[in-house]
């Protein structure tokens, strides 16, 4: 009668010391689950921006930054505009030669900005918008989170 009490302890020590393949496999279903949330999230974001600005952009992620006008970790979304156009009509602007159609064009992507800056998740996650030279400067046209701009839409 020993043996079996004694056995019977043993396997409820062992069980309590380790856990369980159905809490392994519980963890990893948990992990996997949120892992695709992030992942369509992400993909949805980035299909928005599609839609919204066109296919020809470049379509970048970082997540957990923090910088100088958001310093609490969050995650930057960055579309970076391939258009030459946009670039012209931005250099004139900046070169006070812009014309009110320039002006049009950069209000419009800041517009866009916003538009795309309500399908995130959080307020303190940020789309930026820009777009690089030829001689790889890069150049910002708008920075929202949510329900803020970062850089203003001027009039």
């Amino acid at each position: 009668m020993k043996k079996p009490i004694l056995l019977l302890s043993s396997l409820l020590i062992l069980s309590a010391c380790g856990p369980s393949n159905d809490t392994v496999k519980n963890e990893e279903k948990i992990e996997e689950t949120t892992s695709q949330t992030t992942a369509f999230k992400i993909g949805n974001i980035e299909e928005k921006a599609k839609e919204i600005f066109g296919d020809d952009i470049r379509f970048e992620i970082d997540e957990e930054v923090s910088n100088f006008d958001i310093s609490e970790p969050h995650t930057e979304y960055r579309v970076t505009l391939t258009d030459v156009s946009i670039a012209e009509a931005n250099d004139r602007i900046n070169n006070n030669q812009g014309t009110d159609q320039d002006q049009k064009k950069i209000r419009d992507i800041q517009e866009k900005t916003k538009k795309l800056a309500q399908e995130l998740e959080n307020d303190l996650d940020a789309i930026t918008v820009d777009y690089i030279n030829e001689v790889e400067n890069v150049y910002l046209l708008a920075r929202r989170q949510k329900n803020k701009d970062i850089t203003p839409i001027e009039e």
